[in-house]
Formats: structure tokens, C-alpha cells, sequence
């Protein structure tokens, strides 16, 4: 029998170039980040020997467990992807990513029926190509609550208040980030590209773009281009760019019902000044089902669309 230890290997890299980054998180110092990072190799050693599935992970990432909200009153973990030249070049600031379901983005064995979205893999190949820039990812893992704080609406803004007001002014503080809105973008699937649709419409001084990949305006129907047409009122063009995609197997339903809501929420684009390859872009996904193996598939796209190289 042929055993392969590259999997492994891979992982024991990825943990050992995570010890040379010594100050991630405020109060932390290098002998602590270094227990941490000695902790992580040690608890995959363990899986080894277990028989429990390895982790994914690829590249530089810091954990923030229990990140708590006094705005939704719960807490939930923070995984932050830190791009290849962080812990080389101290003076260098870089765009952010905030992306929804955070624990289906890097690693199997938090992902949902263990399919993971490979956003680690995608990042650091195209980043390695000169397809794509280097930015930091902030993967907010869902909770319970994750409909109503996933929805447009009181659930909805108390979600993006804990983005703004919370998470991003921690994120802020404790990174080399880009704080503006040009350089902060936001993603998610499903109901979570739905929210991150709304956050930007509601704080383009935030998020300056946002990606939503298998929309789901279906689910909320004339409902959810209410609430936007109340945002569009004023006639004034929000300062963001968006990103819509779906596929044609996403539900046991007609293709046809998700683009009747899709040109629903181009109108009311349209009408607000937005125009089509410039300020938003939609695609249909031929054969695109509703799940992390789909999104995993072409979450290259919504990256080029967010953060063009240059």
C-alpha cells in the first residue's frame, strides 16, 4: 500500500510559515503567537495518528475565536487569511475581503458536509500567476441566527451594524489593512451574498463593492426590491460596485423564475445610474448547483470582478 505524506507535509509548512508571523492580534505577543502556531502543528500530528481528516488550510491565516457583539448578543469565530508577503514586507497595507459562512471558505473539517469553498487554494494560485492582487480575507462564520442576520431588514442591518461598528474596527486596528471603501469589499452565497449585497447598498462609505454568487432574490421576491428601491429614492447613485451570479440547477425549479427576480434587481440598478460591466455584472452558471463545490468552482470570477489586478 502507498501512503502519500504530502497532505501532511503541506500542512506542517503552512503552520510553520504561520510561526513567522509574530504579532497578529493586539496583546499578543511572539512567544504566545508561537505556542499558538506550535499548538496548531501539534493538533494536526494528532489527526495523523486519530485517523481524523487533515486540515486544508493553505497559506497564512489567524484564528479569533468567540469574537463577541453587544449589537446581535453572541459571539462567533473569526478566520482571517493573511496573503504571502505579509509577513515579509512589515510596511505594506492591503484591500479586505469580508466574506459570510466563514467556516465553509477554507477547511474541510469545518465546512459544511465537509465541501469547502477553496478560497485559500484560489487566492494563493492566482495571487502566485499575477491574476489577482494580494489581499486579506476575513471569513465571519454564521451562527445560529444565521437567517435573521442574513436577511434585509431589522435582522439584516443589525448584522452589518456588528460588521461596521464591531468587527471591521477590530479587524482595523490589528491588521495592516486598507481602511477605505475602494480597498474594502464584501462576499457571500446564497442568503449570505444577499446580506452582502445590502451592506454595501446600505454602507457604500464601508464597502465600496460586493459579490453575491447564487442570489437568492428568489427566496425574498418583490419584498427584497422594496427595500432597495427605498434606497435608490433619492435618485443618487450609491458608490459601489456589485456582482451577481446563479446557475441553471441551483433549486428543482425553472431557471427562468431566477431571472425574472435577477432583472428585478438590474431595474432597479438601471434606474439608480448603475450600468452593466462598469458599476455591476451578472452571470448565469450553466449546470451550477447551490453549494461550496459550485461556488469553489468559480469564485475566481467575483475575485477578478472585486479586486482587479493591475
Amino acid at each position: 500500500m502507498i501512503v502519500s505524506f504530502a497532505p501532511f507535509m503541506n500542512t506542517i509548512r503552512a503552520a510553520k510559515r504561520a510561526m513567522t508571523l509574530l504579532l497578529f492580534l493586539s496583546g499578543v505577543g511572539g512567544a504566545s503567537f508561537l505556542a499558538s502556531a506550535q499548538a496548531y502543528t501539534a493538533a494536526i500530528v494528532s489527526q495523523q495518528k486519530t485517523g481524523e481528516p487533515p486540515s486544508t488550510r493553505t497559506g497564512a491565516f489567524a484564528d479569533i475565536p468567540d469574537f463577541p457583539s453587544k449589537i446581535l448578543g453572541n459571539s462567533r469565530s473569526i478566520t482571517v487569511y493573511l496573503p504571502p508577503s505579509y509577513a515579509s514586507e512589515k510596511s505594506r497595507r492591503y484591500p479586505v475581503l469580508y466574506a459570510q459562512d466563514g467556516q465553509n471558505l477554507f477547511d474541510r473539517r469545518t465546512a459544511f458536509l465537509g465541501r469547502e469553498w477553496e478560497l485559500d487554494e484560489t487566492l494563493e494560485r492566482r495571487i502566485k500567476d499575477g491574476m489577482l492582487p494580494e489581499i486579506i480575507v476575513v471569513g465571519v462564520w454564521n451562527t445560529p441566527a444565521r437567517m435573521e442576520e442574513y436577511t434585509p431588514g431589522a435582522g439584516g442591518d443589525r448584522y452589518v451594524r456588528f460588521l461596521v461598528e464591531e468587527l471591521k474596527p477590530t479587524i482595523d486596528r490589528r491588521f495592516r489593512t486598507r481602511h477605505d471603501a475602494r480597498n474594502t469589499a464584501i462576499l457571500g452565497s446564497s442568503m449570505g451574498g444577499l446580506i452582502s449585497t445590502w451592506a454595501a447598498l446600505r454602507r457604500p462609505d464601508v464597502f465600496g463593492q460586493a459579490a453575491s454568487l447564487s442570489s437568492v432574490f428568489q427566496f425574498m421576491g418583490e419584498a427584497t426590491t422594496r427595500l432597495l428601491s427605498q434606497i435608490f429614492d433619492s435618485k443618487k447613485k450609491p458608490p459601489v460596485r456589485l456582482y451577481f451570479d446563479f446557475g441553471t440547477n441551483e433549486v428543482d425549479e425553472k431557471p427562468e423564475r431566477y431571472v425574472a427576480y435577477l432583472g428585478g434587481m438590474e431595474e432597479q440598478l438601471e434606474k439608480a445610474g448603475f450600468r452593466w460591466g462598469t458599476d455591476y455584472v451578472t452571470y448565469v452558471v450553466p449546470g451550477a448547483e447551490h453549494n461550496e463545490t459550485w461556488w469553489a468552482k468559480r469564485v475566481w470570477r467575483p475575485l477578478s470582478f472585486l479586486f482587479p489586478s493591475k
